[in-house]
């Protein structure tokens, strides 16, 4: 802080250099530099040896939470070994004290997974991927630290709904062809019950629809009280999504 100057008024200077940013996930550009911040604050944090070393960081119970059909796979990883995490529940420090003891870190695409700049470098990271983009940021930060990264599309689709493509903050997210390879490629035990899902589905298809409702549904029926023909009122409920 000492050789900081704190310009207060307007001042000339010879020369100005202005550096680039350290991570750019948009350009895909970052320097190594950038971890160096990470790696002195995780440095701060005492090793606990007794965590364990592989984790699920788990969205479930997030108040906020629109990725639906989690559970389930979460339940899968848990009975393979893996112990189930709500970071949000945690503080700072317990949450870098669990990234430095992993081994393995899995979870559902989301910021949580960046959690992984605190972890040591080369460690293995598991991506379940709910909507149909490219992680950009966390690639980024995957190649920084040297993670292993396995990515696995597990997004689904129901009925004449479009797979989640980022335009609605809902996602279903279900044991496909995909995580199936990858539970037999990696020995996982687990089951395929359908019945599992069917709330969390219909708790998706709710909140698909209420998202993509062109007005509100409340404001809707009264617009819709004024209209008289029938004809007319059901063209437009179908059209305004009031269903």
């Amino acid at each position: 802080m000492k050789k900081l100057l704190f310009i207060t008024k307007p001042t000339r200077f010879k020369k100005i250099l202005i550096p680039d940013l350290s991570f750019n996930y948009t350009r895909g550009i970052a320097h190594k530099k950038y971890t160096d911040t990470f790696a002195k604050i995780a440095s701060t944090v005492p090793t606990d040896k007794s965590l364990p070393n592989k984790i699920y960081l788990s969205r479930t119970k997030l108040g906020y939470n629109e990725t639906f059909g989690e559970k389930t796979i979460e339940n899968i990883f848990a009975k393979n070994g893996f112990t189930i995490i709500y970071p949000e529940q945690l503080s700072l420090e317990k949450q870098i004290q669990l990234m430095k003891a992993a081994q393995t870190i899995a979870g559902v695409s989301g910021t949580a997974l960046h959690l992984s700049l605190f972890a040591q470098n080369g460690i293995k990271l598991i991506c379940i991927h709910k909507r149909n983009y490219i992680l950009k940021m966390q690639i980024l930060i995957d190649k920084l630290k040297n993670i292993n990264g396995t990515y696995i599309d597990a997004f689904l689709t129901i009925g004449n709904l479009k797979k989640c493509d980022g335009k609605s903050s809902a996602a279903l997210i279900g044991i496909n062809k995909n995580l199936q390879n990858f539970f037999n490629d990696n020995n996982f035990i687990y089951s395929l019950d359908k019945n599992n899902n069917t709330k969390e589905y219909k708790q998706f298809i709710q909140s698909f629809n209420k998202q993509r409702r062109i007005i509100p549904k409340w404001l809707g029926g009264i617009i819709l009280s004024f209209v008289p023909s029938h004809n007319l009122r059901h063209s437009l409920r179908k059209k305004w999504r009031l269903k």
